[in-house]
């Protein structure tokens, strides 16, 4: 049995907004892998199929750069294409994605949901201390929710 070893390619630099592709065809060997791709430092991104040799993610637009750790593992698979995971490797890749030379020196944009769910919290904590009975007339049909914001900022490579 050959030996799986994992090939991410080249580190990168890209620009804001481009489509980053991410090609682990020089993993070995080659016509008796499964790929995996996935994000181990940096935001979240949506892959095009993380479960290709190789595979696409759209640069995110920002006014800072942002660096990504993109890890790729591949698994051997015995002759009846089975996974063997005993027999695994991953690699890195480092992508730096550039700033957005119209969005430096702003503020990032802010959250949406997290703005609502602060609103909500507002209106329902506003309400309840205008009403002294036990109703819940005039509270609105708000719910306070808590908000799950992803932290967008990364931490030097």
């Amino acid at each position: 049995m050959d030996q799986a070893v994992a090939r991410a390619g080249p580190d990168r630099a890209v620009d804001a907004a481009a489509t980053v592709t991410l090609d682990g065809s020089q993993s070995t060997p080659a016509k008796q892998l499964n790929f995996l791709w996935e994000v181990v430092q940096g935001p979240e991104v949506t892959f095009s199929d993380a479960q290709a040799q190789a595979t696409t993610f759209a640069a995110p637009r920002q006014g800072t750069e942002t660096r990504f750790r993109m890890r790729l593992k591949v698994t051997y698979l015995d002759y009846a294409g089975r996974p063997v995971p005993s027999n695994s490797d991953t690699d890195d890749v480092i992508v730096r994605v550039r700033a957005d030379p119209d969005l430096i020196g702003q503020e990032p944009p802010p959250d949406d949901n997290a703005n609502a769910n602060n609103a909500d919290n507002a209106n329902v904590a506003d309400n309840a201390n205008e009403n002294t009975d036990t109703t819940t007339s005039g509270l609105n049909d708000n719910t306070a929710t808590n908000a799950n914001v992803a932290d967008a900022a990364t931490n030097g490579l």
